[in-house]
């Protein structure tokens, strides 16, 4: 079951949505999952499953995005062995560790 995501920024504000997972018939070919373009600095949502260059884009699940400060909540967000952090990650606008992932609702 894939979910939809709701992103926001506790600095700047910057919000987004996005796919996480995939659903029931497609998850063994697609898993969106969320990321930083390495050469834009945008923010992206790509199929996991696919090859990617680690020089083009890093991913959510990646400890390059999660920040060194721990939450009060410290919960996680998994689909299969893919976990991000909730809270405290990297901003792709004010570059900053106050970006917050939450569910919105699960997708099938």
């Amino acid at each position: 079951m894939g979910l939809l995501l709701g992103a926001k920024c506790f600095s700047c504000g910057y919000t987004n949505k996005c796919s996480f997972g995939g659903n029931m018939f497609t998850y063994t070919k697609i898993c969106m999952v969320p990321g930083i373009d390495k050469k834009t600095k945008k923010f992206v949502v790509l199929n996991y499953l696919e090859k990617h260059n680690p020089l083009d884009v890093v991913f959510y699940n990646n400890k390059e995005l999660k920040g060194k400060t721990l939450s009060f909540r410290n919960e996680k967000i998994q689909f299969g062995d893919i976990l991000m952090n909730s809270d405290n990650n990297f901003c792709p606008n004010c570059k900053e560790y106050f970006f917050h992932f939450k569910i919105l609702y699960y997708t099938d």
